[in-house]
């Protein structure tokens, strides 16, 4: 459900202005994009001077093309919402598309901004479902980049949205995150991100909850990687990140539709932080926080995030001397899932091998 309407108001002089908004009704839709649930700006306010003939024709036509950028959004859309690969593919076709013509209209902002969001939103999740299934890396990459080229756009339409910035910062972490090990990371877009992510013109308390909870996730992945890979005050960093990340659990806690998957993100990075510094019995009850809710998730992403970080976590309650926990844990774990003797040699190999013997796994 969609409606368009405005907001009429007083400027300078004898002039008006014009706000074109609409408002998305379906809860659905507007939980899977993240982005567009209640009352939203269709670009930036047209200036309106009654009774002046050039102007209304003006105003006609500004409006005309805040609603061509609004009927394509909705066309994308109904590709996006259906949350897989061919989905976000047909989406980033429209999006992208649609954003590349009717971005290039004129100076002002008709709105296109949502476009390039969208293009940006869609490029980014069909990279991330790419790289879980790791069939190509190199078009993940590739995506990735898109995806901050469009938000890029969207920015140079309307330096002053505040969802492309947000955006931006988070596909930034997103590609310039290293692993543990700290390889394949890029500091210099990390630092990026953080300035993005940071900007005084951000109030993350005005943003849909979702936003706020990417914003805090990102920013402690952000300080995870600084204290970890990158820089020398390592305790100052990390408990910056321990702050962001107590954010986001505090946010789901709070949730009438909480987010299983994002809390236990920022669970599993506690773990880590309570790891790195010989907090193991903390670790493991963030850990168990982790994959009670990844279990309540039970999508593909949740078995894979539970999957991939099941040998560190199984590492750490070895190191605690939890033996019989490690055991219970794997078996709950890739008990029910497709080819579980596979899983379970899979994560088994990646574990130390003195670790393993001396827990019996």
């Amino acid at each position: 459900d969609i409606l368009v309407y405005g907001v009429l108001r007083p400027s300078s002089g004898r002039f008006w202005e014009v706000e074109p908004r609409f408002y998305v009704g379906d809860r659905i839709t507007g939980a899977r994009a993240g982005e567009i649930t209640g009352e939203e700006e269709l670009g930036r306010p047209i200036r309106y001077q009654p009774g002046n003939q050039s102007f209304e024709r003006d105003v006609a036509d500004a409006l005309r093309l805040r609603l061509d950028v609004l009927a394509q959004l909705i066309n994308g859309l109904a590709y996006y919402d259906r949350g897989d690969a061919r989905g976000y593919e047909q989406a980033r076709q429209v999006f992208c598309s649609a954003a590349n013509s009717l971005g290039q209209t004129n100076d002002d902002s008709n709105g296109a901004e949502l476009l390039y969001l969208f293009c940006g939103h869609a490029n980014t999740h069909l990279a991330w479902q790419i790289s879980e299934t790791a069939s190509d890396e190199e078009r993940a990459k590739s995506l990735l980049e898109e995806g901050v080229a469009a938000y890029q756009n969207g920015l140079e339409v309307n330096p002053q949205h505040i969802r492309s910035r947000v955006s931006l910062g988070a596909a930034l972490t997103q590609i310039g995150s290293p692993n543990l090990g700290c390889e394949n990371g890029d500091p210099g877009k990390l630092e990026a991100a953080r300035k993005w992510l940071e900007d005084s013109r951000v109030d993350p308390e005005a943003l849909s909850e979702g936003l706020r909870t990417g914003i805090y996730l990102s920013l402690g992945h952000i300080y995870f990687a600084k204290g970890w890979c990158y820089e020398s005050a390592t305790q100052d960093l990390w408990a910056t990140a321990q702050d962001y990340y107590n954010r986001v659990l505090a946010i789901h806690q709070a949730s009438v539709d909480p987010d299983h998957f994002t809390a236990a993100t920022a669970h599993i990075y506690l773990g880590h932080l309570s790891a790195l510094v010989g907090g193991l019995d903390q670790a493991i009850v963030d850990y168990e926080q982790a994959l009670d809710l990844l279990q309540q998730e039970g999508d593909e992403s949740a078995i894979k995030l539970a999957t991939d970080t099941a040998p560190i976590i199984l590492s750490v309650y070895c190191q605690a001397g939890q033996a019989d926990s490690a055991r219970e844990r794997l078996d709950e774990l890739v008990n029910g899932l497709p080819n579980p003797d596979d899983v379970r040699n899979d994560i088994l190999s990646q574990l130390n091998p003195q670790v393993k013997e001396a827990c019996g796994l």
